[in-house]
């Protein structure tokens, strides 16, 4: 798994990195009501495209190692998926062109622009599930290599053709839009021509047993994606509606910089052990799976520890440097967010137990309880405390959903953690938090370089110092972990 999570960790930098390169273009490119615009369009796609794969990609990180004993049956399986996302992706992009044509004749859109950027969603609504279907057959593959380069790539490319478009029409927001679709068509056509150097389909393959049978096995999955969606971005929404549109700007832009920070590691991590441990458990039952689930855990509570310590340290310099002045006022906000984002991220492998068994009805609904604690939070607290109220919910909401999910889940999977690794790693968090206390010099710039340079090279002394033998063994060539 050490391999695996290398490709998704370096993927993942990589990416988390060209979204702080992007991040203070569209701060300052936008006004911080367009950024609140800018945000609610991003909620709402991401609430749409988990329709149009109905859990497609999860079925087949699920269903690939029994299918893959026989050539006819991968086929099927192969043939399913991509058709059957086709045909759901196609679906749902023209449902919601109907539905904008109704939105539109009942005066709902303010402005044409909105209107236009919405209307421009439904191609990446179309081609998405299949795209996330093709990542996913990457993924049991064991590509991590080649998907992350595509992961990396493709991130680049989209956001360059946005920001372009963006740029030349002088901030005018459709625009960025009409290039992230162009990145996302070019990415389609990309994966489309990899399945068919690696896979056999076609059409005619196509099993619709299969797919009804994938479908029920996905289709919680997708209520439990949306009820993240919810949980994590439904509060633009409310804050939008009682607070104003500035407010939502103001708290997107400090939940995506704490997004964009705490995401490489615990992204890389959780994103990389699913396949491990559902393999771990197809060949070595119960036990190899808690053994994987254990590394997991261990490295996403280490690394949220290293996260939330440095963080803090350079929350202030951060948001100056990247988002500008006028953001400054959502900085102890995001301090609380970090800690809800990396919160939900570990629930992501609490659930273990509960994936392994195949009882996704029971995610959804802990997730779906998770959202509507959420929404209910958020109404309660944003008339009093603002941004800082949206925080507190996300962060008391995610905190049930995972105590939720653990003691749920404590039957299926036992959940344990090295103890003294952690406790290695306490030490080190505590030492980037007392030592970055006392860097200061003459500007916020100079600052956040300062306490980067020497916040980067204690964790690194202490990384060398904890995983000694698993680094000297990954740079031999000889790592012996269990990976897909």
């Amino acid at each position: 798994m050490f391999k695996q999570f290398s490709h998704f960790f370096g993927a993942t930098v990589i990416a988390q990195l060209l979204g702080l390169v992007t991040f203070p273009i569209l701060t300052r490119l936008l006004s911080i009501e367009q950024y609140g615009t800018f945000a609610l369009i991003g909620t709402t796609a991401m609430l749409i495209v988990p329709l149009g794969k109905l859990g497609l990609s999860e079925a087949v990180i699920r269903f690939y190692a029994r299918y893959s004993r026989k050539p006819p049956a991968l086929a099927a399986l192969v043939s399913t998926g991509i058709f059957a996302s086709c045909v759901l992706g196609a679906i749902t992009a023209g449902t919601c062109l109907v539905l904008l044509a109704g939105l539109y004749w009942l005066g709902v859109f303010p402005n044409t622009e909105m209107l236009l950027c919405f209307l421009l969603l439904a191609l990446p609504v179309a081609i998405r599930p299949t795209i996330a279907v093709a990542m996913s057959f990457m993924r049991v593959l064991g590509r991590s290599s080649a998907y992350a380069k595509v992961a990396v790539l493709s991130r680049i490319i989209t956001s360059l053709l946005g920001l372009l478009c963006l740029w030349t029409a002088h901030g005018v927001l459709s625009r960025y839009y009409i290039g992230t679709g162009i990145g996302d068509v070019l990415l389609f056509l990309a994966l489309w021509l990899w399945l068919r150097r690696n896979f056999s389909f076609a059409m005619r393959g196509a099993s619709s047993r299969l797919a009804r049978k994938m479908i029920r096995f996905g289709a919680p999955m997708v209520i439990s994606e949306m009820g993240y969606v919810v949980l994590s971005y439904a509060d633009r929404y409310m804050l939008a509606a009682i607070a104003g549109t500035a407010a939502a700007g103001l708290y997107s832009a400090g939940y995506n910089l704490v997004n964009y920070i705490g995401g490489s590691v615990m992204f890389a991590v959780s994103y990389a052990v699913t396949p491990a441990y559902v393999e771990a458990f197809q060949s070595k039952g119960r036990k190899g799976a808690e053994k994987i689930v254990e590394q997991a855990m261990t490295y996403l509570l280490s690394g949220a520890m290293l996260v939330m310590s440095g963080y803090f340290s350079v929350s202030r310099e951060l948001i100056i440097v990247l988002a500008s002045y006028k953001y400054l006022p959502v900085v102890a906000s995001t301090n609380v967010i970090l800690f809800g984002v990396l919160v939900l991220t570990i629930n992501e492998v609490l659930k273990a137990g509960l994936y392994l068994e195949k009882r996704s009805g029971m995610i959804m609904f802990l997730v779906v309880m998770a959202a509507v604690l959420n929404l209910v939070l958020n109404w309660m607290l944003i008339p009093v405390h603002g941004v800082m109220g949206a925080a507190i919910a996300t962060l008391g909401a995610a905190c049930v959903l995972a105590a939720a999910t653990w003691w749920t889940c404590r039957r299926c999977l036992t959940v344990r953690v090295d103890t003294g690794r952690l406790i290695g790693y306490g030490f080190a968090a505590l030492t980037v938090l007392l030592v970055l206390r006392s860097v200061a010099l003459g500007s916020p710039g100079a600052t956040l370089v300062a306490k980067l340079l020497v916040g980067g090279t204690i964790c690194a002394a202490w990384i060398l110092a904890l995983e000694r033998h698993v680094v000297l063994r990954f740079l031999r060539g000889r790592d012996q972990q269990p990976a897909v």
